[in-house]
């Protein structure tokens, strides 16, 4: 159930991770269109083998539309070294609440 989608320049750099579930689904269902990078993000992005979440969460931002507003944005982490990986906001805040939080039965849907 991946849902990202990594844009890269001609070096094979990462630029943007592209919410693909969310573009798909505008695509073929919304009235209106919407620019592609709508449903863009500017990773974090990790090339240090053995770097640390912990240094790498500092880089986590908060751009407000109002005063209320917490939501992180820049919530998305890519590991670029020989094993590539996304680590999304949402996958950090399961971990920290395993064991917390309860936990309902495996869907068995496939």
């Amino acid at each position: 159930q991946e849902k990202w989608v990594v844009i890269t320049n001609e070096n094979d750099y990462p630029i943007f991770v592209l919410n693909a579930d969310q573009f798909l689904r505008d695509a073929m269902y919304a009235k209106e269109v919407k620019s592609t990078y709508t449903y863009c993000h500017r990773p974090i992005i990790v090339t240090q083998q053995g770097t640390k979440l912990g240094e790498v969460i500092l880089e986590f931002k908060v751009r407000p539309e109002h005063e209320d507003d917490d939501v992180v944005d820049n919530d998305i982490i890519l590991y670029w070294n020989i094993e590539k990986r996304i680590i999304t906001g949402a996958d950090i805040l399961g971990r920290l609440l395993r064991g917390i939080v309860k936990r309902g039965n495996v869907s068995n849907q496939g």
